[in-house]
């Protein structure tokens, strides 16, 4: 018949991240952060919104490793994400160089009304060009 089952949507969404996170001829590769903005954003006709929402769950909005800028001004990195509240991760917060500690700081988002991630800065810190999504769900 014409249905699909869940299981090659849920295959076929993850080609998509996959394709999107790695370089090709005709584009660089995505930072991951991007990857989930591009499949909720252009995708949501196509693939069914439970399986979207199960990719931001297992993802987060700002997957781990991602580099963000904080109202504050600081660089952090994404460290953990909240399923509860997917805009207020944990993150390290890198040590300013007049730091006189010179220690990062982990701070978990959900407990600091007045912090909030401004936007993400470079790519997601993970020493690779792309994401290997089944790395992610296992």
């Amino acid at each position: 018949g014409d249905t699909i089952r869940e299981s090659a949507k849920i295959v076929g969404l993850a080609e998509i991240v996959e394709s999107l996170s790695h370089e090709r001829p005709f584009r660089p590769a995505l930072p991951i952060h991007s990857v989930v903005k591009e499949v909720v954003e252009n995708w949501r006709g196509s693939i069914h919104p439970k399986i979207i929402k199960a990719l931001v769950k297992v993802l987060g909005v700002y997957p781990v490793g991602t580099m963000v800028e904080l109202s504050s001004g600081e660089i952090a990195r994404i460290i953990k994400n909240d399923p509860v509240f997917p805009l207020r991760p944990w993150v390290q917060v890198f040590a300013k160089e007049d730091d006189e500690n010179n220690q990062s700081k982990i701070i978990n988002l959900s407990g600091k009304t007045n912090l909030y991630i401004k936007k993400p800065v470079g790519a997601i810190d993970r020493g690779e060009k792309g994401v290997d999504f089944i790395d992610i769900i296992i």
